[in-house]
């Protein structure tokens, strides 16, 4: 059995491993030596391979991803790699071989390869790189590329074949997609009024929009391959060729360069354009053309030549007014401008005018400007007293702010052509305000300190006027009970003094945290461990609380402590609320991206009045003062919630109870 050099170079470009190729080169070899020894007639000998040659051919060809078989000249097939099994939806050898096409697919498509195959044999001509198509089991387009090569004995008959298939089906999805987002381009772009077209390395066209055809009056495939030499007059056809050239040679773009286009080339109006052109690489990342932009600016020109003649009476008029006042045109440049606004900005009139944002201000918030004049103009809606602050970075002093008013321009078409624009000063009415705010501020602040004062006159005074009271009577008895009993009212009056405190401090460094560090914690075992710390509480009032919960692997990132100190504020409201023999109800649960810890209670409830109220600090509900206190127990509760990024939802029935719903995000971060 020989192979030809056809064969070889097809087996070669199968098998990616040189030492795979020549194994199974040497394995042809010596079965050909075998059968050519052993056979009597050179017939059909490759039907009776050595079972031990094809294992061999087979386990080499079976690590070959390309369909690799061989068949008689019956069609049969005699060796099938792995590749072949697995196309063919086989497990072992013995499934596929000594069938024909006729038994592994349609008899249409059989027929066809039967005939393909016959005629090989009679002509001795492969078939090389035939490309097939067709829908596999799932319903999927496939594409391959199929190669046979007639085998022949030692004495040169042709006694089968050998088969080869690729399956290209990756790369031809990838063409139909490349082709899908071609035709996307030309549907997009033909779409955009401004030129738009794709040169190569030779500055010849590649691609155009509808706009560059009809401005070149020629069809897509009469533009295709020709230059700026077959359309404009050779001396600006060079001074083209030669920019593009320059350009692609040093990866330099061109941006908005400014065209003017005589009558004699249009054969009508003269025309402006802003030509943009910015090379395009290859997968090499070397250059391999450009892309161009021609954006006709005609009526903005136009348009500037007639303000012309207006401009002077206009001038005239803004520079005796103090608010500053400026026209910009179409790409948000500075045509016209009042002295107000020239002294701002520390130019005169000719360096403003054809300067942009970008000149006077940083690029971030220029550019922020630029988009929201854009914006106007694109939409014909103008901004209206919109209120812009300047920080002292930008005006070099005092910072201002201004009431900006923009509103969209029209040229005698009808057609946006710029805006005028009207920055108002109200720095002194803002500093007004911010004096007004703080002078509020400082008003909340002597009202909190009054709230503060009130109350702790009276939450100090009772547990020191105990002790006080306490201490004169231990000096004066010497009965140890009696002093026992004064110690126990001296010590519980100090504990409630610390509580207090405590309570103050606490508040104090809430409000001066800014930010949190939040750790995953089992939201099961800390609610029970909030419940077991609360278990003495609740025996002193024969309350009963019950936790539910559907899982047991809920998990919440939080500050465990800060979220437990919250908890227990709410949870000491509920159990003071409660009455004897009464129930609490503890749940957790997530919900979308958030997670609730609800607190419910069968207390006496809160009107809608009070329950506006519960967060306000030192607010009490009983304004008499008769309970302990400062007010700061759910304030506290709701500071740490908010540095958690939560907020606490309430819903209360009077004498029927009242729900506190925690509510967290679950996601592990850092809270700033």
């Amino acid at each position: 059995m020989n192979l030809t050099p056809k064969q070889l170079q097809i087996i070669r470009e199968a098998t990616t491993d040189d030492a795979a190729f020549h194994r199974v080169i040497s394995i042809f070899e010596e079965t050909t030596a075998k059968l050519s020894a052993d056979a009597v007639t050179p017939d059909p000998f490759i039907f009776n391979l050595d079972p031990i040659q094809v294992k061999l051919i087979s386990d080499i060809l079976g690590a070959i991803p390309a369909v690799i078989f061989m068949k008689d000249l019956d069609s049969r097939i005699i060796m099938a790699n792995q590749a072949c099994l697995e196309m063919n939806h086989c497990t072992t050898p013995d499934q596929l071989i000594g069938k024909t096409d006729f038994d592994i697919m349609s008899s249409d498509r059989a027929q066809v390869y039967f005939d393909m195959e016959q005629e090989l044999f009679r002509t001795g001509i492969p078939t090389i790189n035939i490309e097939n198509h067709y829908i596999d089991r799932n319903n999927s387009p496939r594409w391959y590329l199929e190669s046979k090569s007639p085998i022949y004995d030692h004495n040169d008959n042709i006694v089968g074949l050998v088969g080869i298939i690729r399956d290209i089906t990756p790369q031809k999805l990838a063409e139909k997609s490349l082709e899908n987002e071609r035709n996307l381009l030309q549907t997009l772009i033909d779409h955009v009024q401004d030129n738009i077209y794709i040169k190569d390395r030779q500055s010849r066209f590649i691609v155009a929009n509808a706009a560059t055809l009809n401005v070149q009056g020629v069809s897509s495939e009469q533009l295709l391959g020709s230059t700026d030499f077959d359309y404009i007059p050779e001396e600006d056809a060079k001074k083209f060729f030669l920019e593009e050239q320059h350009m692609m040679a040093t990866g330099q773009p061109i941006i908005n360069q400014e065209l003017f286009v005589p009558p004699e080339i249009t054969n009508e109006d003269p025309k402006w354009y802003l030509i943009t052109k910015v090379p395009t690489y290859d997968e090499y990342g070397e250059v391999s053309g450009l892309v161009g932009v021609n954006h006709d600016v005609t009526h903005q020109k136009l348009a500037e030549k007639s303000l012309e003649n207006e401009r002077n009476l206009l001038q005239t008029l803004i520079d005796h007014i103090q608010d500053k006042i400026y026209i910009k045109d179409r790409q948000s440049r500075f045509i016209v401008a009042n002295a107000e606004t020239l002294k701002a900005q520390g130019v005169s009139s000719k360096e403003l005018m054809g300067s942009t944002d970008a000149d006077y201000m940083p690029a971030e918030r220029a550019q922020d400007m630029f988009e929201e004049e854009q914006q106007i103009m694109a939409s014909g809606k103008p901004m209206i007293n919109q209120e812009l602050f300047t920080p002292a970075e930008v005006t070099k002093g005092d910072p201002l702010w201004y009431l900006v008013t923009k509103v969209p321009t029209y040229d005698e078409h009808g057609e946006v052509s710029g805006l005028v624009g009207v920055n108002h000063d109200i720095t002194n009415v803002k500093l007004a305000e911010q004096k007004a705010t703080e002078l509020k501020l400082e008003q909340e602040r002597s009202k909190i300190l009054s709230d503060f004062i009130t109350s702790s006159s009276h939450e100090f005074r009772t547990p020191i006027s105990v002790i006080n009271t306490s201490a004169y009577l231990l000096s004066k008895v010497d009965d140890p009970d009696k002093r026992q009993t004064y110690l126990e009212r001296i010590k519980e009056q100090t504990t409630r003094l610390m509580s207090l405190l405590d309570s103050l401090l606490l508040m104090s460094r809430l409000d001066r945290i800014t930010h949190i560090d939040r750790e995953p914690i089992n939201l099961q075992s800390f609610l029970q461990n909030m419940i077991d710390q609360f278990q003495s509480k609740l025996l002193d009032k024969h309350q009963t609380i019950r936790l539910l919960m559907n899982t047991s692997d809920l998990t919440l990132p939080a500050d465990e402590q800060l979220l437990a100190t919250a908890v227990s504020r709410i949870l000491e409201n509920a159990i003071y609320y409660t009455p004897d023999q009464g129930e609490i109800i503890l749940n957790g649960y997530q919900q979308d991206d958030i997670t609730v810890i609800a607190i419910q209670d069968t207390g006496t409830g809160m009107t809608d009045e009070i329950r506006s109220r519960v967060f306000e600090r030192f607010y009490r509900e009983d304004e008499a003062h008769s309970t302990s206190g400062f007010g700061l127990g759910l304030p506290i509760a709701l500071r740490i919630i908010e540095l958690h990024d939560g907020q606490i939802e309430i819903e209360s029935q009077v004498n029927v109870g009242s729900t506190f719903k925690i509510i967290l995000p679950h996601t592990l971060s850092t809270v700033q």
